[in-house]
């Protein structure tokens, strides 16, 4: 493949290397989170219907998050959009794991609830 004018191959390898760890985070988030689907239905009482519903969902936002990222990357780059997007699991991914750690917690603690303004340690 021919490179651009001025573009050396010592950028476009760590290019190339970038986009792989992109990808191979990208399938490690969604391939650590599918064991977890049936731990999920059954912690959320969701039907076979629901659940199934709610995975559509991920094709569904696919196919709007798809075009949009086209859109953001055309404006603003593919690295701030990529940067952005990686950030964004990340945030995603630790907001799941504060959960299970608030659950955790609760349990540890011999507490029915997350202490609030309104709510005391049980």
């Amino acid at each position: 493949m021919p490179l651009p004018a001025g573009q050396s191959t010592t950028r476009t390898r760590l290019a190339r290397l970038a986009i792989g760890w992109v990808f191979f985070a990208n399938g490690a988030a969604l391939g650590s989170w599918v064991p977890h689907i049936p731990d999920a239905k059954h912690a959320l009482g969701l039907t076979d219907g629901l659940l199934g519903l709610a995975l559509l969902g991920m094709g569904a936002g696919s196919l709007i998050g798809l075009p949009l990222s086209g859109v953001l990357t055309a404006r603003f780059g593919s690295r701030k959009t990529t940067t952005a997007a990686l950030l964004a699991m990340l945030l995603a991914t630790r907001c799941q794991s504060w959960h299970r750690f608030r659950r955790c917690s609760q349990s540890l603690l011999g507490c029915s609830e997350w202490p609030t303004e309104r709510s005391t340690w049980r």
